[in-house]
């Protein structure tokens, strides 16, 4: 990707589960680097897809993230939390 003059890079991912007690209204989606979670807004108009832009430093070329979900479950007694992760990603930042 080139190197953009606000340093701001927007990323976006769809989730899909077939976990039939998923609540999808309890959705919150983000994008973990390292230690840091940084949340996403929901794509307008879509009910499983999120958006987020990062900021990356100039003196920065390469992070490694990954999608973080937190969503709560439907059953039998209390609701539950629960979460998923997707694979790791690179996003290399050319001159």
């Amino acid at each position: 990707m080139s190197r953009s003059t606000n340093n701001l890079y927007q990323v976006s991912v769809k989730f899909s589960s077939r976990q039939q007690t998923l609540d999808w209204k309890t959705i919150q989606a983000y994008v973990q680097i390292q230690t840091n979670l940084i949340p996403m807004e929901p794509t307008p108009f879509m009910t499983n897809r999120w958006e987020a832009y990062l900021y990356i430093p100039p003196s920065v070329n390469l992070i490694t993230y990954r999608y973080l979900f937190k969503y709560e479950t439907k059953a039998f007694g209390p609701r539950k939390q629960d979460s998923a992760a997707s694979q790791y990603y690179t996003l290399k930042i050319v001159e």
